[in-house]
């Protein structure tokens, strides 16, 4: 374990401290270069419109909620599908939404178009919101975070060998097994801790039942993905 905790602790201070650092510095000195630019949209790899497109087509995203190849506006594009698709509110409310539909053109790498469906179709109440870039990237980003990533370790869970004879083996185990406890019971924690001394809005442990729906929902059929 000593090879695991401290490293651990380390990048994560390390990583809210750069955060909470570029957040104090933005606040009090917005017009510093390089700090508030805005990133060209079609050239710039960290655009909104390039990052969905590469977290969608290089992570577990793609074979999870690839759907199909469609056309928008003479263009083939690729159609990611989560069905359902779970949100934190502002309010710390919780809300399973009915999709988020999102293309991607796979030769530019670009984000075309995203769709979120929200509301109750038995009563009639559903709504269907046009998001931007900027909206559809944190929205993604939040799932694989939360929802997504998470099935990569639940799986691995039944893959590991903590007794395992060879070393390299064992501590890999020994460091998947603690990375779940990381993530499934020490973060949720944590995020109610920040919640109540005021660094975070919205109280963080509420993730927990994202996170367990995401387990719930497992890997479905993914051969389209193929194509």
């Amino acid at each position: 374990m000593a090879f695991l905790g401290p490293n651990a602790v380390f990048h994560w201070v390390r990583g809210i401290g750069s955060l909470l650092v570029r957040q104090w510095l933005v606040s009090r000195l917005p017009g510093l270069a390089g700090i508030t630019a805005t990133p060209d949209a079609n050239n710039d790899a960290a655009s909104p419109v390039r990052l969905v497109a590469e977290l969608l087509l290089e992570t577990v995203a793609f074979p999870v909620y690839f759907f199909d190849m469609t056309e928008l506006e003479g263009t083939k594009v690729a159609r990611f599908i989560w069905r359902p698709f779970h949100i934190l509110l502002a309010d710390g409310r919780v809300e399973q939404c009915n999709a988020l539909d999102v293309l991607i053109d796979p030769v530019s790498r670009r984000w075309r178009q995203a769709r979120l469906t929200r509301g109750d179709a038995k009563t009639g109440g559903v709504t269907v919101q046009t998001l931007s870039a900027a909206d559809t990237l944190v929205l993604v980003w939040f799932d694989l975070v939360f929802t997504s990533h998470v099935k990569l370790h639940a799986t691995a869970n039944w893959a590991v060998n903590p007794q395992s004879p060879d070393a390299f083996v064992r501590r890999m185990g020994v460091t998947t097994v603690m990375y779940n406890y990381f993530g499934h019971t020490v973060f949720p924690k944590l995020g109610r801790l920040f919640y109540n001394v005021g660094i975070l809005p919205t109280d963080g442990a509420l993730v927990k039942s994202i996170i367990a729906a995401g387990v719930t929902e497992g890997v479905h059929s993914h051969v389209q993905a193929s194509s």
